[in-house]
């Protein structure tokens, strides 16, 4: 039986850590700004004389039966319970959340990103879903897709050789950035040839094969 292998196309730790600590940027200044409107909401209202909420139970007493500081309250109409709901300082305070959840959104992403090549099996797994495709059978080609990687811990942007492979059934292919050891590559290639005739689309999928095998060959391939 094939064993399974891991594939490096996963954040390394520096890119790991950078979206940790993005995602957790992101995370604490979303909730911030949720919670500090709901702080000061109460201070906001007494600040414009709207604080009726700490009059309760005051209203239509007599003004001289209340201490000074209170005596306002007997001017106000009687709203009973106080209104829990949002106020229009309180609703502010949701747009920080849209904020917490693209930080929430980022941490998993970059904790769950990873990828496997099962005998001829390539599956990948991103936030929320895994995506597979049989690389024996599938459509294959390499395209260069521009993406965000890391060189020295620095984060840079460069078209990369991804691998594009997308089963018969499938409505939408998935991707897997060539930036691999060699051993990986090599495996990649069998997998794509085994069982592939010398004709058709076949033919087409060799010819991938061939190139993973030349890129595994080449020098700056041995660098990973």
């Amino acid at each position: 039986m094939t064993e399974k292998l891991r594939l490096s196309a996963t954040p390394s730790l520096a890119a790991r850590v950078i979206g940790v600590v993005a995602g957790l940027i992101f995370v604490v200044v979303g909730i911030a700004f949720a919670a500090l409107p709901l702080l000061a909401d109460g201070w906001l209202r007494h600040l414009t004389g709207n604080d009726s909420a700490s009059c309760g139970g005051l209203q239509g007493l007599p003004p001289d039966a209340l201490p000074p500081e209170l005596r306002d309250c007997a001017n106000l109409p009687s709203l009973g319970p106080a209104d829990p709901g949002l106020g229009p300082i309180r609703f502010v305070g949701l747009i920080g959340l849209p904020f917490a959840l693209i930080g929430l959104y980022l941490i998993i992403r970059v904790l769950r990103t990873a990828a496997w090549l099962d005998g001829t099996k390539l599956q990948l797994r991103h936030a929320f879903t895994t995506r597979q495709a049989n690389l024996a059978t599938a459509e294959v080609s390499i395209d260069l897709i521009t993406r965000r990687t890391t060189d020295d811990g620095h984060p840079v942007i460069r078209q990369v050789p991804t691998l594009i492979a997308r089963d018969a059934d499938a409505s939408t292919p998935i991707r897997l950035p060539l930036l691999l050891p060699v051993t990986e590559l090599r495996a990649l290639a069998d997998a794509i040839a085994t069982g592939r005739t010398t004709e058709g689309r076949d033919h087409d999928a060799r010819r991938v094969a061939d190139q993973l095998r030349a890129t595994a060959d080449s020098p700056l391939a041995h660098r990973s």
